[in-house]
């Protein structure tokens, strides 16, 4: 049996931002993203920092450059 790393800890208590899941720091994201492309190969993941929420969120889309700060 494969040992999963349990993400639930690194989310905010509350999801903002249309339901995407929050990273409260950026270090979290980057591991939840490493995990997910390791999973899925073709899955290309991008982090930014939510200017309305403050915590981090992963997008598919390409141009994450539009989020960032």
């Amino acid at each position: 049996m494969k040992h999963r790393f349990d993400h639930s800890k690194l989310f905010s208590e509350k999801p903002l931002c249309g339901g995407k899941r929050c990273y409260k720091t950026k270090k979290d994201a980057e591991a939840v993203k490493l995990e997910q492309e390791i999973l899925n190969p073709e899955l290309s993941l991008t982090i930014y920092h939510c200017a309305q929420c403050g915590t981090y969120h992963l997008t598919r889309n390409k141009s994450a450059d539009d989020f960032l700060e």
